[in-house]
């Protein structure tokens, strides 16, 4: 498209012209997305991942990622919601938690038809996790859409690389299948667990949880 742009300039209309920049514009985008995702993922397997939490404010956490990707809900007139109290505080690396929230977010929009809606809220618990104590407290932290939905045999495929899941979404939007992935082992990688609840046509929350203090035991992943 790129290569055919030049050619057309002097002939093409206006409308021709913006239609073929935006089509070059999503296919850059689509490119990026995926070196991107490819990059962080091989710099995981190769150095491991460089756990450094701090305590903060998951509020401004997610407010950041909203304005990331304000643009892009509005192409699609979707609403972005920040449901998280200001007073609600994580114990996490902040780069493992912006990478999730941004992935999180984004497939949000990607699978909402125009006009729908993607939520960021949280409550706190008691876990129950295989890898904490049942004293060990965390935030519970969804992102939900009022999106397409995923049916039951493709919830199963998307953490692992050999199901390597991916779909076009509402606009066309394609994914890598790599962001869940990536996701996953962060969000274990900082003592929690994530994972998917969502029926075809009714939406998708993808949840997962981060502790709420700074715990004294020893994670291996």
């Amino acid at each position: 498209m790129a290569q055919l742009l030049p050619t057309k300039v002097d002939t093409a209309s206006i409308n021709d012209i913006k239609g073929m920049a935006e089509i070059i514009y999503r296919s850059a985008r689509d490119v990026y997305t995926l070196l991107e995702n490819l990059l962080e993922w091989a710099r995981m397997q190769i150095e491991g991942i460089e756990y450094q939490p701090n305590c903060l404010n998951l509020q401004q956490i997610v407010k950041y990622n909203i304005q990331l990707f304000s643009t892009n809900a509005k192409e699609k007139g979707i609403t972005l919601q920040n449901q998280i109290p200001h007073d609600l505080f994580v114990y996490a690396d902040k780069n493992m938690l912006d990478t999730v929230l941004c992935n999180l977010i984004s497939n949000g929009i990607k699978f909402t038809a125009d006009g729908g809606t993607v939520a960021i809220s949280a409550k706190k618990g008691i876990s129950r996790d295989l890898y904490l104590s049942e004293t060990d407290i965390f935030t519970e932290i969804t992102v939900f859409d009022t999106g397409v939905g995923i049916s039951k045999l493709d919830q199963e495929k998307l953490f692992t690389i050999r199901g390597h899941h991916t779909t076009i979404g509402t606009g066309k939007e394609v994914g890598t299948g790599l962001g869940l992935i990536i996701c996953k082992e962060m969000v274990e990688r900082n003592g929690g667990r994530i994972w998917v609840e969502s029926e075809l046509g009714q939406g998708t929350a993808f949840k997962f949880t981060v502790p709420m203090q700074n715990m004294k035991k020893k994670y291996w992943f």
